[in-house]
């Protein structure tokens, strides 16, 4: 602890939570931010587009009356639902493209600051949405929201990898899948942020003030991850030297590696990438067309108004919250009690989070107009998908602590492709928004699910794959006791 400050030393004793817990919470409240400014959109075109005038009780649900047209006057934008498909889907272009970036930089570097300037860009991008839409014509494509919501993808690509590098500098493999497990399934519960407040703001107040909200959110997260987050023990200024040694004594190093480029022959050689890569397509197809879409269907087909279409679309991202976490420290157990290896753990997971949401979401769709059965069946979809944080998310983190958020960058990357696929799909295909329509989609996310996961099945993996040593070929060079540096 000879790196320390005597300030460091001083203050080290006064603190009483872990600093690993500490940054574990403040990434998970930096994906809960990023997760809520992407899907507030979603909320915000459910209000200022006009709706289509469909009538045939066949086709779509009687709309509740709720004795409020107090929006109807915000319902000028005449976008047809190919348009809002590109709006809702033109985010993961750059998404996918800063996911390589993000990981290189955060691996080489760090991850701390690639996640501040990340969050930053997302605030300015989402607070300057409203009048990116307000400088057009009402029945024009809206440029000028397209270039916000391709930096907001920009701003955002590099969160996980950012976010899986830190972890994998942080938390110790036995609390893996309880820690890191949590803070990866932050999403969720920023889509219940998300779809709870937008529902609020959009009732109580006019539409922008929903972008607002969000991107001051975003600004206030950046306070105090800036001072109280750092990337490497070895280079925390209080760090406690119980927890200080307990790391030392759980992780193979608590400094910066310096790592050579990532073998990329070896990494796109293996089996266990390429079904991980599989998987994660699958299972993004399926979140995003609930995430992104869930409440286009219960505004536009169930005919739910604007406060309760914002809680009950949160209902489903609840369930997957509270499924994440249990899902977490059940992973833990099973590996700790060795009731399962932890290949079989993470198969079984993973397959159980892709075949049942597929399920439940072609059933959601046969419920009809019955709201309260739609909502019960998507919020058990949902639930469902919670192993999926301990299960398929963690294997970056497994074949390659040393690339974890290179590998991280590339299976979210190529998933989140679908990101962009998922609406365009559903924008073609239940252009009319019928039941009829969106059962189709549904279907078509079923297969998705279902096959892709059958790789994993046979060639999935949780053990450190041989191309992760690349990592520690420097290493070796080292003095066994080199004193760490001052960061």
């Amino acid at each position: 602890m000879d790196h320390q400050p005597e300030w460091g030393r001083k203050l080290s004793k006064c603190c009483l939570i872990p600093q690993r817990i500490i940054l574990a919470f403040m990434c998970f409240w930096a994906i809960v931010i990023c997760y809520a400014t992407r899907v507030c959109l979603s909320h915000v075109v459910t209000v200022i587009v006009v709706k289509q005038n469909v009538t045939d009780k066949d086709t779509v649900c009687p709309r509740e009356d709720t004795n409020d047209d107090s929006h109807d006057k915000d319902a000028v934008y005449e976008w047809s639902s190919n348009v809002v498909g590109l709006l809702l889907g033109v985010f993961f272009g750059t998404y996918v493209l800063l996911h390589i970036p993000g990981g290189l930089l955060s691996d080489k570097y760090g991850g701390k600051w690639v996640l501040f300037i990340s969050m930053v860009v997302g605030a300015i991008s989402v607070m300057l949405s409203p009048i990116s839409i307000t400088m057009v014509d009402k029945d024009e494509l809206p440029w000028a929201l397209v270039v916000m919501r391709t930096f907001l993808g920009a701003s955002q690509g590099p969160l996980y990898p950012a976010v899986s590098s830190i972890l994998s500098s942080w938390v110790p493999a036995k609390e893996r899948g309880k820690l890191a497990a949590v803070t990866l399934g932050a999403g969720a519960f920023g889509s219940i942020l998300s779809n709870s407040l937008s529902g609020v703001l959009l009732d109580k107040f006019d539409w922008p003030y929903t972008f607002y909200c969000f991107g001051m959110l975003n600004l206030i997260w950046c306070i105090p991850f800036g001072f109280m987050c750092f990337n490497y023990p070895a280079t925390h200024p209080y760090l406690s030297e119980k927890e200080y040694n307990y790391l030392k004594g759980e992780m193979d190093t608590l400094e910066r590696k310096i790592k050579p480029m990532p073998p990329w022959c070896a990494i796109f050689k293996s089996p266990a990438v390429w079904v991980m890569i599989i998987a994660q397509v699958g299972h993004d197809w399926g979140l995003f067309v609930i995430l992104i879409d869930l409440p286009l269907y219960f505004s536009n087909v169930i005919g739910i108004p604007i406060m309760k279409n914002g809680f009950y679309s949160a209902l489903p991202f609840l369930a997957l919250w509270i499924s994440t976490i249990i899902c977490g420290f059940l992973a833990d157990i099973i590996i700790k009690k060795e009731w399962l290896k932890i290949n079989t753990q993470r198969i079984v997971f993973t397959v159980i989070s892709s075949w049942a949401p597929g399920l439940l979401m072609v059933a959601a769709s046969y419920a009809k107009c019955n709201i309260w059965l739609t909502v019960l069946l998507f919020t058990i979809c949902l639930a469902t998908m919670g192993p999926y944080y301990s299960g398929l998310k963690l294997t970056p983190l497994d074949l390659s602590p040393n690339y974890a958020g290179t590998l991280t960058a590339i299976t979210n990357g190529i998933g989140s492709i679908t990101g962009y696929l998922a609406p365009q799909a559903v924008g073609i295909i239940a252009k009319d928004s019928t039941l009829a329509q969106w059962r189709i989609v549904f279907w078509l996310s079923f297969g998705i699910l279902f096959v892709t996961a059958i790789p994993f099945i046979f060639w999935g993996t949780g053990e450190k794959q041989d191309f992760d040593s690349v990592g520690d070929a420097k290493k070796e060079d080292k003095p066994k006791e080199e004193k760490p540096k001052t960061g």
